[in-house]
């Protein structure tokens, strides 16, 4: 099977109060790898989401790289879809993260590590 025809994988975060779990799936929905971090453990949601991103980054380069990453899909609670914030979570430690959603971050974080790997800084 030609590389360009293979089936993409996509991201998933689920953010609780206690644990955030993220994992890879294809498109049939099979977990391809999965991890997890504890949520409350960061005073910052910008500390938070460097850390999803940390945990997150080898699994998706362990599993074809971000080219075969399609998308990413978050459930959190409070999230507003209109903004893309969460916004007033009760069980989250961060009432009104700053500097958009974790989700934000590791789009950001991901789109980053693309470009160094398109410069030829990561192989």
């Amino acid at each position: 099977m030609n590389s360009n025809m293979e089936k993409p994988y996509v991201v998933g975060i689920d953010i609780g109060g206690t644990n955030t779990v993220f994992g890879i799936v294809d498109a049939r929905g099979t977990i391809i790898a999965s991890s997890s971090i504890k949520t409350a453990g960061y005073p910052t949601a910008e500390e938070y989401a460097d850390e999803v991103c940390k945990n997150l980054l080898p699994l998706i380069i362990a599993n074809g790289g971000v080219d075969k990453i399609r998308g990413i899909g978050v459930g959190a609670p409070n999230g507003n879809y209109y903004t893309g914030t969460i916004e007033f979570a009760p069980n989250l430690p961060w009432r009104h993260p700053p500097g958009g959603t974790p989700t934000q971050r590791s789009i950001i974080v991901l789109r980053r590590f693309r470009q160094q790997r398109y410069a030829g800084i990561n192989p």
